[in-house]
């Protein structure tokens, strides 16, 4: 496994955010998610709740209870369990998504204009390639999904859109996200899918975990349409793993 070294820098007088820093995406997000893991597993005194991100941990705390230092010094003792293993299995999802330029991508011009590609090319690397869940974000259930390849690389638009429908599959610096509600935006919308991301009254209301890995289905506007008239009793389920 790819070394990584870890920091530690305090996130006001409740929180320490634990930092990996390494070569490979994948392995740096492999140990935040393993140590999110350990701490649910052997939990640290004081610790209220750990939230990952692409290659960090957040470790909210209880400072009556316990200390930054205190935290440092417990999770340095587990950090030698951290080589990047132990994790589930990922569940991978096909997730249909409608690429259709009139209504579902309206930026997918823009991102050929930028990246040099063909639109055909650009679909075939949205929905040829099995995206990884870094981390979940911004709002419930939104999920960051990377490995695309560098050609999709573009920066962020430099005036956001307002508003994009809930749905929505965007891009930018190589890449995906999916929003699971209504929002403005300062990445680049090429496609959307039917499906909710989050439904806040099932037993598992995020449809995605980080660690899971996601493969987009074309689907045509027809099929978009009957999927969106069912989204309400329609269950995607993964094709390995748990069941949602």
């Amino acid at each position: 496994m790819t070394q990584v070294n870890i920091s530690y820098l305090p996130a006001g007088d409740t929180g320490l955010t634990v930092q990996f820093e390494g070569d490979s995406p994948r392995a740096t997000n492999a140990r935040a998610l393993q140590l999110h893991r350990l701490l649910a597993e052997k939990p640290l005194r004081g610790v209220i709740e750990t939230v990952p991100t692409f290659r960090s941990l957040t470790v909210h705390y209880d400072p009556g209870r316990t200390s930054q230092a205190e935290l440092v010094d417990g999770i340095g003792r587990l950090s030698g369990d951290l080589d990047g293993g132990g994790l589930r299995e990922p569940d991978r999802w096909r997730l249909p998504v409608c690429f259709d330029q009139d209504g579902f991508a309206p930026d997918l011009q823009e991102v050929a204009r930028q990246t040099g590609l063909s639109t055909a090319e650009i679909l075939d690397a949205l929905t040829g390639t099995v995206q990884s869940v870094y981390m979940l974000g911004f709002v419930p259930g939104q999920p960051y999904l990377g490995d695309l390849p560098e050609a999709l690389s573009i920066p962020r638009r430099q005036n956001p859109v307002g508003k994009v429908r809930a749905g929505s599959v965007l891009t930018a610096t190589a890449r995906t996200v999916v929003y699971p509600v209504e929002n403005p935006t300062g990445w680049y919308v090429v496609g959307c899918t039917p499906l909710p991301l989050f439904r806040p009254d099932d037993e598992f209301p995020t449809l995605l975990q980080p660690g899971d890995e996601v493969v987009f289905e074309p689907i045509s506007k027809n099929e978009f349409q009957r999927l969106y008239d069912q989204r309400e009793r329609y269950r995607l389920t993964p094709e390995t793993g748990r069941s949602p």
